[in-house]
């Protein structure tokens, strides 16, 4: 039995638990946890019994966006207090946090008196094994059926991880790791059940993907959009083993739970597969016929490609011949622009929200369409026009900025929406694998704080300087 079902929460508790009286201000402890470092302080009563917290986050999205500096701890805290005792089991501490969803336990004697806390991110530096157990399960799989199995584990893992207020970015990096570690092994598993019936070819080949894939934006649950690339002095054996091994991945991707792409975006299909020069050409074709709107789609999809397994020079020499292509089609760039500000944010002209009505018929906003995919695709053309090859969207925005192709604050900001979208699309995707609910990507502000409106509004006014951005720029 591990070290994470032996310990008690008195062996990684935080014994600094800092105390304040419920009428200290919001001014008096934000400088005092400022001054001693502390991410939360304990409210409590004369006696030493805890009453509630306050935390950085209700710091900054409860007094920073109102600018109500005198506000009392007693109408900031979080009350009443999930608590715990030094006795109990981490494991037992960890499934109280995700039962009532928070990231603290405060620690209470037999009295009631405060001893100090434990966070979610405590509890995850000593279970911190899990991470690489997980990945060594993954490189040692010799089953697809084993592999299968790790995917309920890695959704156990990143809901810890979610629960434990990490940010929502590195989330999906860690997520797609291992989702790239998967794809790997499944690849290296075809590969040595193609050998008795098929050998080796000699010529090398590439393994991409596309989409949020592409850009390490993965969540729990999505289809498949991959690609593979084979060296041009393939024959056509090489060719029939390649297309058998891509045939099988794509199989094998969808037993694990990555769906088959309806719009056929995967490497068994004959618009991505094919030598380095068909690439070419494709990319080309796609490039000069932007009238075809499936062909402006296709490079939209293209434009986040990213090698996964393989040779990645053939990667790099076809996002050299893109580069190049599209510094002379100025025209193709022009029109990404056009498709990527096509959708208005959800917001009049005096800063309200405009809703649509929801699958359950409530009022709300669809913030992937609107948020998180026009916020996504505006970086990305961006990002092309100026020869970025990067492809994570909060790496396009950080190359931007240094380029000085958006100013600090504009680049602020869009980190800033690309982080809440990215988090409430997470949240979403735990609900579908947790909770077996529908996928819809609505969040509805009237159900929610005054403070949590005003950063959704501040996400969607970026995006929307964004688009202003491209708009003047191209003249649309």
């Amino acid at each position: 039995m591990g070290l994470f079902y032996k310990a008690r929460v008195g062996e990684v508790l935080s014994p600094r638990a800092c105390t304040v009286s419920a009428d200290m201000s919001a001014q008096e402890m934000a400088m005092l946890m400022r001054d001693q470092q502390l991410v939360a302080v304990i409210v409590t009563d004369p006696d030493e019994r805890p009453l509630g917290i306050v935390t950085e986050r209700d710091l900054v999205y409860k007094i920073v966006t109102t600018g109500e500096i005198g506000t009392p701890a007693s109408e900031i805290m979080t009350s009443p207090l999930i608590t715990t005792t030094p006795d109990v089991h981490l494991y037992e501490a960890l499934y109280l946090m995700m039962r009532h969803r928070v990231r603290r336990l405060v620690v209470v004697d037999g009295a009631g008196r405060l001893l100090g806390f434990v966070s979610m991110k405590d509890l995850i530096r000593v279970e911190g094994y899990e991470g690489e157990v997980l990945t060594s399960r993954i490189g040692s799989a010799q089953s697809t059926t084993e592999l299968c199995r790790t995917r309920t584990e890695i959704d156990g893992f990143i809901h810890k991880l979610f629960l434990g207020d990490v940010d929502a970015q590195s989330l999906t990096e860690i997520l797609t790791d291992y989702n790239d570690a998967l794809t790997r092994r499944l690849i290296r598993l075809a590969q040595q059940e193609l050998r008795p019936d098929l050998r080796r070819p000699a010529q090398s080949f590439a393994w991409v993907c596309f989409g949020s894939e592409g850009r390490r934006e993965q969540v729990l649950r999505g289809d498949q959009d991959n690609g593979m690339i084979v060296a041009d002095d393939a024959d056509t054996n090489s060719l029939a083993y390649y297309r058998r091994l891509a045939q099988e991945v794509n199989e094998d991707l969808d037993s694990c739970g990555f769906d088959l792409c309806q719009g056929g975006v995967m490497a068994r299909e004959d618009r991505w597969f094919g030598t380095l020069t068909e690439w070419k050409n494709r990319v080309y074709r796609m490039i000069h016929g932007m009238e075809d709107g499936e062909l402006l789609r296709d490079l939209t999809i293209f434009l986040d490609l990213r090698a996964i397994e393989g040779e990645s020079r053939h990667v790099g020499e076809l996002w050299d011949f893109t580069i190049d292509e599209l510094g002379r089609a100025p025209f193709a760039v022009r029109a990404l622009a056009e498709d990527a500000v096509a959708k208005p944010v959800p917001l009049n002209f005096l800063g309200r929200f405009q809703y649509d009505k929801g699958p359950d018929g409530r009022k709300g906003i669809n913030v992937k369409r609107y948020g998180l995919l026009p916020l996504m695709a505006s970086v990305k053309v961006l990002a092309i026009e100026h020869g970025i090859r990067e492809t994570q969207t909060a790496e396009r925005i950080r190359a931007l900025r240094e380029s000085s192709a958006l100013e600090k604050e504009s680049a602020e900001n869009l980190l800033f929406a690309n982080e809440l979208f990215l988090r409430l699309k997470i949240q979403d995707s735990l609900e579908q694998v947790l909770h077996g609910k529908d996928s819809e990507y609505f969040v509805y502000p009237e159900e929610w704080s005054e403070w949590e409106r005003q950063n959704l509004k501040r996400a969607f006014k970026a995006v929307e300087h964004l688009a202003d951005i491209l708009r003047f720029h191209f003249h649309l």
